[in-house]
């Protein structure tokens, strides 16, 4: 007859049955971390004529989707000027705009927001590995 004896399988049991919120928690950190570090770094390179823009970036967590699964989102509510031009969207696709001031002054806008989330992205994976690593030691028995 042959015996095989478990030791912290109950434990470790308990433990995946909690699976769910463990990554849930973790990754909504380092996602809060990524739109702190995405949202300020946006504001920084945001072309600013009035400000409207500027300070209408915003960013948020969405939760409640499976299997831990958190979304971050970064938005503005500005999508036209008062006499309806596109304003974020024709300084992020056309060529034909330029920062007025500051230390881009004279450089085109177009990618700005692509360019904050290309310079950052080290930094959020790292947040996200680190998140990682937080999940599989809060796992192990």
């Amino acid at each position: 007859m042959l015996e095989i004896e478990t030791r912290g399988f109950d434990e470790q049991l308990a433990k995946l049955a909690r699976a769910d919120k463990i990554l849930k928690k973790h990754f909504k950190q380092a996602m809060g971390k990524s739109i702190v570090v995405l949202t300020s770094s946006w504001r920084r390179d945001a072309p600013v004529l009035t400000g409207r823009y500027f300070k209408s970036l915003e960013g948020r967590i969405v939760e409640g989707l499976s299997g831990g699964e958190v979304q971050g989102i970064i938005e503005t509510n500005v999508v036209a000027s008062k006499t309806g031009f596109p304003y974020p969207k024709a300084l992020e696709e056309s060529a034909r705009y330029h920062y007025r001031s500051g230390p881009r002054a004279g450089q085109r806008t177009k990618g700005h927001v692509k360019r904050v989330v290309k310079n950052n992205t080290r930094k959020v994976i790292g947040f996200f590995i680190r998140a990682c690593k937080k999940i599989v030691k809060d796992l192990e028995v």
